[in-house]
């Protein structure tokens, strides 16, 4: 593990202090590095300690198993009744020094039961809703210390507790000593502009009427396709015969996604994103650099991998976070000068081992940055690490031109 930088040290200091709030909250920028002094404060704690990490998703309950793993932490996923169970059946003293889980998981059945009989030192909150259950309440009432990461311009159950330390995105870029990153724009043609507004509407309508988050993929093709495909397959709702509903304008939904589908896989337009990746490399891999290429999704991973592969520029690796913490790391370590590697955000946001004046793309992460900042936060100006980030442009938006 890099040695923390001076905001990450501060919090950490603040979280060991005996005078800091029994709870508190950490509002910061994604990049500023903050789960990783929570990383090490977890580390840190005395003998037989156990600390407990929620999370809204099961994605940022992998990162934070990994985030753990790769620092010797043991380590406890809860999720299944097979893991809460076998928590159960643990001697405290036998037990991970971390459990991980989702609050869906923590608020409902065998997890519920295993964590009301846990003794905590301390509870993590990551990016958490704006409301809590009454288990997670009972949770905060049997914990030593309740700790909540959050956007600065967000509001919840933490709003009135103390700030323990704020991390600005000035104060990021500061102590990076160097551009966040340098954006390579593109712009899509006339026919994609359409194309795209017709299925983030169709995509809008569909996640409505399912009453689930909005399938707004990010701002590539590739992704794009795979969210249509899922409403083309899949667009009509089970509807009780009692509730009187017709079907008929789901189904219209799905005739619209695959008219939507023929449309843009007939298309003849180039990929501009594609293109704007290739000039890049052009001028890059010809010096004997490595080059790695970042994505949002595995999705994206393979649609860039299969056209390089296609271009004849195949890559080393394809990497995603289905993969081993082993097979990551080896494959991120294997690239050699004039190599590509290709992987998602999440397959790397904690390698720390990044080639000396290798490049690093971002492959179209659309407006969630997160990701690369994650990355970013793995490098340091030392390192001699480009980092681009290609950019779509609406039509006749101010922009750079690489």
């Amino acid at each position: 593990m890099k040695p923390l930088l001076g905001r990450q040290r501060e919090l950490l200091n603040r979280l060991k202090s005996p005078l800091r709030p029994r709870q508190a909250v950490v509002p910061s920028v994604p990049g500023s590095g903050d789960r990783k002094a929570i990383a090490a404060y977890l580390a840190e704690m005395p003998s037989g300690s156990l600390g407990l990490v929620l999370c809204a998703s099961r994605f940022m309950v992998e990162q934070w198993a990994d985030r753990l793993r790769a620092e010797d932490i043991a380590v406890t996923v809860l999720d299944s009744a097979t893991a809460a169970l076998r928590l159960l059946e643990e001697k405290p003293e036998q037990r991970s020094r971390v459990l991980v889980a989702t609050y869906m998981r923590a608020t409902h059945g065998p997890t519920c039961l295993a964590l009301s009989e846990a003794n905590l030192d301390v509870v993590v909150h990551d990016e958490p809703m704006r409301d809590i259950s009454k288990q997670v309440e009972r949770l905060h009432s049997r914990a030593h210390h309740v700790i909540a990461l959050v956007d600065p311009l967000s509001s919840g159950f933490w709003s009135e507790w103390p700030s323990l330390a704020t991390i600005t995105v000035a104060d990021v870029n500061r102590e990076a000593g160097r551009t966040v990153f340098v954006d390579v724009p593109y712009e899509w043609s006339a026919k994609e502009r359409r194309l795209r507004r017709e299925a983030l509407r169709l995509l809008s309508d569909y996640a409505a009427r399912r009453g689930t988050p909005s399938l707004v993929p990010a701002s590539s093709r590739a992704e794009l396709h795979a969210r249509l495909l899922t409403v083309a397959s899949n667009a009509a709702p089970e509807l009780s015969a009692a509730e009187g509903m017709s079907s008929s304008r789901d189904e219209g939904l799905s005739v619209k996604a695959w008219r939507l589908l023929d449309q843009i896989e007939g298309s003849r337009d180039r990929d501009p994103g594609l293109e704007a990746l290739g000039t890049i490399l052009e001028q890059h891999l010809g010096h004997g650099v490595s080059c790695f290429i970042l994505a949002s999704t595995a999705v994206d991973a393979r649609y860039v991998a299969d056209h390089l592969a296609g271009a004849g520029r195949e890559p080393r690796a394809v990497v995603t976070a289905a993969d081993s913490l082993a097979k990551r790391r080896s494959s991120l370590q294997s690239a050699g000068p004039g190599e590509v590697v290709v992987a998602t955000y999440a397959a790397c946001a904690f390698f720390e081992e990044w080639p000396a004046d290798s490049i690093v793309i971002s492959w179209s992460s659309g407006d969630d940055d997160r990701g690369l900042r994650d990355v970013l936060a793995t490098l340091d100006e030392a390192s001699g690490v480009t980092v681009f980030r290609l950019t779509a442009q609406s039509h006749g938006s101010p922009g750079l031109t690489y």
